[in-house]
């Protein structure tokens, strides 16, 4: 009998670990909505008319366009399915004629929040201690705020999905030898590589895995592999061809030789770190670093980070377990495609970016929260402080979130933000401008766009490209501050700036169109034939110039001529080729 009373009953003792399991889940879930509950108020910033474009493609071609085609910018044909999919439930909001930014801010948190709980799996098939609060940790982590509240980024927290999914099922597929876990893995691995190719590290990281808990990469591992480099190498060959040719195209994002890239590699992946363990003053773009490899105290970044990763190995062949080689790996491989060597479009600003360690800021939460856990196991502490701290921690993380997120609310309160932190932001000022909509606030606006041209000059010297763009867009305010007020000193100071933008990018087809479209407007037929002129000679394939080329030779009484150039606009403009 006391035998009897003394045994766990085996069905009750399951019980309350499935009971325990439900209200971690939920407790992890709650944690994240309400850190992002802020997120309802916010709408759409920069870059998230990319969300519009896309819509209009499918209106257009269909879905096949941005399965089938490079009509879109970039091949992430999964999360522009999950934005047409979205637009089909919730429609356009009939007062903006744009989508209800609402809806996609609530499906990022989602997703996020369903990463949060995919990791929590992952990191308990994997044994990690506090496998719990480390998911709870990535769920409200400051970090990831620009992830999941700039709804252009829904492309990173699929792509850690479909991620988490397909390590998943890989270890269950360790774990059981059942094909059909396998065959999971490596088609969650295609989709998440559809969404994005941050994931891009998963076969190096899977011969990791197994070295981490067998001690050793079999032949067997190796070959389990294969599926993953095929997905991997295709699709990250078709994403830099997206992002060389259609993103970026003929502009320079920045002139650095190889060992400039080199030597930049080594403050990324300091800075990385340290906002994943201290997550303060983060900003939506930071200063733009420049480096000089002849200088040596600017080398001491990578060989600081070089040499520590050699003790690292060297403790672990040595006697130390493996787990924080392995955690520091996952982190690298996954920092690697954001370090430098690869231009990316978004470098031009800045060579960092809080979202581009969404999918590797794991290996460094694992490695510190695991090894917390480990060693208050390891000394016996009691659970109830334990308990204490992390509950506190969650809720330091959170509020920190939720402080975070609030910066989202508008794409004035973004920039003014920006600013604040990072006062040398051109681009802030440059948007900040572009989003004065009120005759009564040109002056603000011009003042903001002559600060960004200043800070361009001063960082990268006079006539720099990047003052083409910002001398468009004033002179673009000004020519229709000029309509307003009918002043008409404005619209000559206009067609000085449109001018000057033109000069200093004479290749740019919107600033040419933009210049000819103010002279036509004033009247000055020849000088905007000239300028359309001059341009189609170098680019004879843009159609919309051609076309806009028509229009003034009409207008001159050119007939004949203005036949010509819009047979060859319809002939290079695919959009007109369409019914």
């Amino acid at each position: 009998m006391t035998e009897t009373a003394s045994t766990a009953d085996p069905n009750s003792t399951a019980s309350r670990s499935r009971r325990e399991i439900v209200w971690q889940a939920a407790a992890l879930l709650a944690a994240t909505l309400l850190a992002y509950l802020p997120v309802l108020d916010a709408g759409f910033i920069w870059n998230d008319d990319d969300l519009t474009a896309i819509l209009a493609l499918v209106q257009r071609q269909g879905l096949s366009a941005i399965w089938f085609s490079s009509e879109a910018f970039n091949y992430w044909p999964m999360t522009w399915t999950s934005y047409w999919i979205e637009h089909q439930f919730f429609g356009t909001n009939p007062a903006t004629g744009l989508p209800h930014p609402t809806s996609y801010h609530v499906i990022n948190v989602l997703l996020h929040a369903t990463a949060s709980l995919l990791l929590w799996k992952v990191l308990v098939q994997l044994g990690v201690p506090g496998a719990w609060l480390a998911a709870s940790v990535f769920a409200v982590h400051p970090v990831n705020v620009e992830s999941v509240a700039w709804i252009t980024q829904r492309k990173n927290v699929l792509a850690m999905v479909f991620y988490l999914v397909a390590m998943w099922q890989f270890l269950d597929f360790e774990q059981t030898s059942r094909r059909s876990r396998y065959l999971a893995a490596v088609v969650a691995f295609l989709l998440g590589m559809l969404s994005k190719g941050a994931i891009v590290a998963m076969p190096m990281l899977l011969l990791v895995l197994a070295w981490w808990r067998r001690g050793q990469v079999t032949r067997t591992d190796a070959v389990r592999t294969l599926p993953f480099w095929v997905v991997s190498i295709v699709m990250s060959g078709v994403e830099i061809w997206f992002q060389q040719v259609r993103a970026i195209g003929d502009e320079t994002i920045r002139q650095a030789d190889l060992a400039e890239r080199v030597m930049a590699s080594g403050p990324i992946a300091w800075f990385y770190l340290q906002k994943s363990l201290v997550p303060l003053d983060l900003a939506f773009v930071y200063p733009l670093w420049q480096f000089d490899t002849s200088k040596v105290l600017q080398w001491l970044p990578l060989a600081a980070g070089l040499s520590v990763l050699v003790v690292l190995i060297w403790a672990t062949r040595t006697g130390l377990r493996r787990g924080p080689l392995a955690a520091v790996l996952y982190t690298l491989l996954n920092l690697a495609p954001v370090l430098g060597m690869i231009d990316i479009y978004f470098f031009r600003y800045s060579l960092v970016a809080d979202h581009y360690q969404y999918v590797a800021l794991p290996g460094v939460i694992a490695l510190v929260v695991g090894g917390l856990s480990h060693a208050a196991r390891v000394r016996n502490i009691e659970r109830l402080p334990l308990k204490i701290a992390s509950i506190g921690l969650v809720a330091l993380l959170a509020g920190l979130t939720w402080q975070q997120v609030g910066i989202y609310q508008s794409p004035q309160r973004l920039w003014r933000d920006t600013l604040a932190r990072n006062p040398g932001c051109w681009l802030a000022h440059n948007q900040l401008a572009n989003l004065v909509n009120s005759s009564q606030k040109v002056d603000d606006a011009r003042n903001h766009y002559l600060a960004a041209m200043d800070l361009i000059e001063r960082q990268f010297g006079s006539g720099h490209v990047e003052t083409a763009r910002v001398h468009h867009n004033l002179g673009m305010l000004l020519g229709q501050a000029s309509r307003q007020s009918g002043e008409p000193q404005l619209m000559h100071e206009s067609i000085a700036h449109l001018e000057t933008a033109c000069r200093i990018d004479p290749d740019r087809g919107k600033y040419v169109e933009s210049l000819s479209g103010v002279l036509q407007e004033q009247g000055r037929l020849d000088r905007a034939i000239d300028r359309l002129n001059d341009f189609v000679i170098r680019h004879p394939g843009d159609g919309q110039v051609w076309l806009l080329l028509a229009g003034c030779l009409e207008e001159a009484g050119r007939m004949a001529e203005a036949d010509a150039a819009r047979r060859r606009g319809r002939v290079d403009d695919p959009r007109r080729q369409r019914p």
